[in-house]
């Protein structure tokens, strides 16, 4: 199945992208997890989003998708774990 060997990396929105290429390096498959939209202003979410998505799309290993989630409002968490359960094949059974 398509994505069942890619690993998520979490990341506070509020910081945005760290310079880790490790996981380009191995060539192990990633997909980039923005957490804490609570804390962002209006706006600045979808902004860190984008900007986060331009930066990996030179990043052979990253999937393109970003996921802004924020575990105190749910924004984001039952898309994520709709995708998680795509790609594992997990059902809730």
């Amino acid at each position: 199945m398509e994505g069942r060997d890619r690993r998520l990396l979490l990341g506070a929105g509020c910081r945005g992208l760290g310079a880790d290429d490790a996981l380009d390096l191995a060539a192990v498959s990633y997909q980039i997890v923005l957490t804490k939209a609570d804390k962002l202003k209006k706006g600045e979410g979808e902004a860190v989003q984008a900007a986060t998505l331009k930066a990996i799309s030179k990043r052979p290993a990253a999937f393109p998708v970003v996921a802004l989630t924020s575990s105190e409002k749910g924004l984001g968490l039952p898309e994520l774990r709709a995708e998680i359960m795509r790609t594992t094949g997990a059902t809730l059974d």
